[in-house]
């Protein structure tokens, strides 16, 4: 889960970094790109600490 959660941020950077080198943008794309993929990151922290929970509660996989 932990690199999972880190792999996603690290891969927006990439991302937003290759972004502005191939437009001229710095710094924007990369900001963006970071921040997206931390957003992105925390909906599939909590969607698998829920999918966690109801498996500890006895519910479905």
């Amino acid at each position: 889960m932990a690199f999972e959660f880190s792999g996603t941020i690290a891969a927006g950077a990439v991302v937003g970094w290759l972004i502005d080198r191939w437009l001229g943008s710095d710094p924007y794309a990369l900001v963006v790109a970071t921040l997206l993929a931390v957003v992105g990151g925390f909906v599939r922290l909590i969607q698998l600490v829920r999918q966690f929970e109801r498996r500890d509660l006895g519910g479905e996989s």
